[in-house]
């Protein structure tokens, strides 16, 4: 946590994207669905910080919140155990 807040911090440029796959199995088959492509930042996401890991998460299905770079930095630094200032 404490370096995806320092990148963010240092760099006003960055930008952290996740892309998320759509997969279906079929017993020991993996399929992909190649409609089902969703990139996203998590600074656009509902997200929370899981006390028991220190790690960001967010729902599956959700609609975009979108944060400004403070507001993200302020949920990250307010939420987390290992960034220390």
């Amino acid at each position: 946590m404490e370096k995806l807040y320092l990148q963010y911090h240092a760099n006003p440029s960055y930008n952290l994207i996740y892309a998320c796959f759509g997969i279906h199995f079929d017993d020991i088959a993996i399929k992909f669905d190649a409609d089902y492509l969703r990139l996203f930042s998590p600074q656009s996401l509902p997200i929370y910080v899981n006390p028991r890991n220190d790690k960001i998460q967010a729902f599956y299905h959700h609609e975009p919140e979108y944060l400004t770079r403070a507001q993200f930095l302020d949920l990250l630094r307010k939420n987390s155990k290992s960034i220390v200032l």
